[in-house]
């Protein structure tokens, strides 16, 4: 009976859940992912793509990004913009590689040449990436910020998506394993290396590379933020931050003429069933699938609409003109207007309290007659004692 009950309430719940084409719990949660061919959990487990420092290049859904340009012979001296005026710091990064161990900043006899953490460990292997920090008070010290590339024991350096949601806005490359530190900005994360028992957070830097048409360099001076204890991040906007399958013209994405955009979801596949792919979105008038056609009659539409803009702001400015070259001679037509009809008004209700048989003087605005004489009827016996009487009394309207 109990097996019967617990077999009818299972039942219950699972009539009660909705499923997509594919048998993935739509209302649990639950998604296609094309690129596993399995329903996941979280729509950023979908497909995280695979990335190689070898070759510099990320790959994703069909999508590639290339970095491989910016491997130098030489590092890049990135220096933090936070402002402290008693504090210096300077990153020094190698693109896909180790920061040569010859290089006057971090090689033999600098501060960097052995570096240690809170955890009292001692750091001598080549590194991608290091942090220098001088002060005011003559105090300097190095750090470095991840495991040697070439230590194909631990997993020093990772790939992904900036924004799974709108993959062709750029990717990461994840730089960790560097000296310890203890979680002393905030509690977001907690920290989960442990080293002789005690549990620290291990350096890293995350280094952002946004699409953009146009920049190829990696600036001299930039924002490094610190997400927790010694997680750092920057970001950078580069040419390389864009898909290698948006078009280049003149090494320009999209001709910088352009947005380079991917018509896909986060699974990898359009709303169509098809494969997403990147291409540009063209400014009017420009075309083709690296904006580098023009369209004259989409041309020839926007320089008409320019005009009829232009004429009616030059139509506008020339009123404009008029109204200020004719300013005082409108005032002054204004104004007579304005006390001619005042003065009408004023003559009208002393003459209509003339016609009503009222003498008065000196009545002003909001207050009552301030001499107010009795009405009189001409034809009564005391109208010539009322006129006498007055003679000598100033009418006034």
């Amino acid at each position: 009976m109990f097996s019967l009950a617990l077999l009818l309430a299972v039942a219950a719940v699972d009539a009660s859940k909705t499923y997509d084409e594919f048998g993935c719990c739509i209302s649990c949660g639950h998604y296609w992912c094309a690129a596993k061919n399995k329903c996941v959990e979280e729509w950023n487990t979908c497909d995280d793509g695979s990335g190689s420092y070898s070759s510099c290049k990320y790959e994703w859904a069909g999508l590639t990004w290339d970095l491989s340009d910016l491997k130098k012979t030489n590092p890049y001296y990135i220096q933090d913009t936070f402002s402290n005026p008693t504090q210096n710091w300077t990153y020094v990064l190698g693109i896909c590689q180790d920061v040569p161990s010859d290089d006057e900043w971090v090689g033999t006899g600098s501060n960097c040449e052995a570096t240690e953490g809170s955890a009292y460990e001692i750091m001598t292997d080549p590194s991608p990436a290091y942090q220098l920090l001088d002060t005011t008070w003559d105090y300097h010290t190095c750090y470095r910020l991840a495991g040697s590339l070439a230590d194909t024991s631990t997993a020093n350096v990772e790939f992904g998506l900036y924004d799974p949601m709108n993959p062709a806005e750029g990717i990461y490359m994840l730089y960790k394993g560097g000296n310890a530190c203890k979680d002393t900005v905030s509690d977001k994360a907690a920290c989960t290396d442990e080293i002789d028992g005690t549990t620290y957070c291990r350096r890293s830097i995350k280094l952002n590379f946004l699409c953009n048409n146009e920049i190829s360099d990696i600036p001299q001076f930039e924002e490094v933020e610190e997400a927790r204890g010694c997680e750092y991040e920057v970001t950078f906007n580069s040419v390389y931050g864009c898909p290698s399958e948006c078009p280049r013209e003149h090494g320009l994405v999209c001709g910088a003429k352009g947005l380079c955009f991917y018509d896909g979801f986060e699974d990898g596949m359009t709303a169509d069933g098809r494969t997403g792919s990147a291409q540009c979105l063209c400014e009017e008038p420009f075309t083709g699938a690296g904006c580098s056609e023009y369209d004259t009659e989409s041309a020839a539409v926007e320089s008409s609409s320019y005009v009829f803009w232009v004429g009616l702001m030059l139509i506008f400015a020339g009123i404009g003109l008029i109204c200020g070259a004719k300013r005082d001679s409108m005032l002054a037509l204004f104004s007579g207007l304005y006390h001619m009809n005042s003065g009408y008004e004023r003559d009208r209700v002393g003459y209509s309290k003339v016609d009503q048989g009222y003498y008065h003087q000196g009545e002003t605005q909001g207050t009552p007659m301030t001499h107010f004489r009795e009405k009189v009827n001409p034809d009564s016996s005391n109208f010539a004692t009322a006129a006498t009487a007055n003679e000598e009394s100033t009418f006034s309207l």
